[in-house]
């Protein structure tokens, strides 16, 4: 189970601002743009208009938000539990599934996993962007990830798994080789945002929490 906050240490909004840079690089949209209290990130496409990112619980700040946006698709995200962010939210905002933003210091750090029989991997750079592919004997993918460099910082991205080779751990393989190039390119800290399920994955890898992740959104009616 993820820590309770007050064990956590406080959220530097310099480190929210490092992942959502690498976020948006990742996601190959606008940067981060400076809101009171926070960021926006104007993405653009039919099931995400745009994200506004807190660092912290800012409450005035994150009021006049929730109160002003009222365009469907526009999200909520806050380094914040969802029962503190919850009473801030008019009746139009959707309280999501809970996210764990987690992060690692980077080392010498412990070998990558054995690739399984039959598997192999492939990297390729574009920029800022190292990606991890894992492909089956087949020819096809099993699994993939992404790592963004920013300076110092190594920002992990949209690792998956087919369902039907999860058994080898190729999720984890495909974080350990990421770690490591990133590693070699200068990176120090290591950050990403985990699912619920993910962050189990992580943790055996050795990321910690460093804090709820709560992600609202003013969702279209139903039917």
């Amino acid at each position: 189970m993820p820590a309770s906050p007050d064990l956590m240490v406080a959220v530097d909004p310099k480190v929210v601002l490092k992942w959502v840079e690498g976020w948006a690089l990742s996601r190959s949209v606008a940067g981060p743009v400076a809101v009171p209290g926070g960021l926006r990130v104007e993405v653009g496409l039919p099931d995400q208009v745009r994200r506004f990112v807190f660092p912290l619980l800012n409450a005035g700040a994150i009021r006049d938000v929730a109160q002003r946006e009222t365009e469907p698709y526009t999200y909520l995200k806050i380094c914040a539990p969802a029962e503190s962010v919850a009473p801030l939210l008019p009746a139009r905002w959707t309280i999501l599934d809970p996210g764990f933003m987690m992060r690692k210091s980077f080392g010498a750090g412990m070998e990558p996993l054995p690739m399984p029989e039959g598997y192999r991997l492939a990297l390729r750079r574009e920029g800022p962007v190292i990606f991890a592919e894992i492909f089956g004997a087949d020819g096809q993918e099993a699994a993939h990830g992404r790592v963004v460099l920013n300076g110092t910082f190594a920002i992990v991205d949209r690792i998956a798994t087919d369902p039907a080779h999860r058994r080898p751990r190729l999720g984890s393989i495909v974080v350990q080789h990421l770690e490591r190039v990133a590693t070699a390119t200068g990176a120090e800290m290591g950050i990403l945002v985990a699912t619920p399920s993910g962050f189990g994955l992580y943790s055996t890898l050795d990321w910690a929490l460093y804090s709820p992740y709560t992600s609202a959104a003013v969702l279209p009616p139903a039917g």
